[in-house]
């Protein structure tokens, strides 16, 4: 198996390009990406949001506002 970890691994120099990809001033998707996650309120509040949806009292309240017919079966 440790053949198949080897391939898998990330070559650093492949790593390099995305990275230049990633951060070139004149990458339009990388630019718009940025601005739509501050239009969301930066990488915290969208993780901290992330964050308490996940939670299962909130889950069960969406489940609630949805009528899921699974509600009862959670509880």
């Amino acid at each position: 198996m440790t053949d198949l970890k080897e391939m898998l691994k990330i070559k650093t120099t492949d790593l390099d390009i995305i990275n230049q990809l990633i951060t070139n001033p004149d990458n339009m998707m990388t630019k718009e990406l940025c601005e739509l996650i501050e239009k969301f309120g930066g990488v915290e509040t969208i993780n901290k949001k992330a964050q308490e949806a996940r939670k299962p009292e909130n889950l069960m309240a969406r489940l609630k506002e949805m009528d899921s017919p699974y509600l009862a079966d959670l509880r």
